[in-house]
């Protein structure tokens, strides 16, 4: 995975999101995203993932190197529920877009 670019990486959980949760594809802030059930819960922003996430699962996704609180108007108002994960942690991405769909239901 290393390999791939961020985008790519993207496409693929975007395909696999779509088939096994019957995601939409969508817009956030004019960035692409994934939408289960009208709710937004996973984007793609600035070669990074971000991802709608709650408890110990944020509190551990923010203590990732170059991970922070999502800040997609760049006015320094972050979104506290949404953290921006670098692409460094790309082999992540999956499994953190599994929690965050899982999240919804919370």
């Amino acid at each position: 995975m290393e390999n791939k670019e961020p985008i790519s990486v993207y496409n693929d959980i975007e395909e696999e999101m779509i088939k096994a949760h019957h995601v939409e594809r969508g817009q956030l802030f004019g960035k692409k995203c994934l939408k289960y059930e009208g709710r937004a819960f996973a984007a793609f922003f600035q070669d990074d993932m971000v991802f709608k996430l709650k408890g110990h699962v944020h509190k551990q996704a923010l203590k990732l190197e170059e991970s922070k609180l999502w800040d997609p108007s760049g006015k320094n108002i972050p979104m506290k529920d949404w953290i921006q994960v670098g692409n460094k942690h790309m082999s992540d991405w999956r499994q953190l877009a599994n929690y965050a769909i899982q999240a919804l239901g919370e």
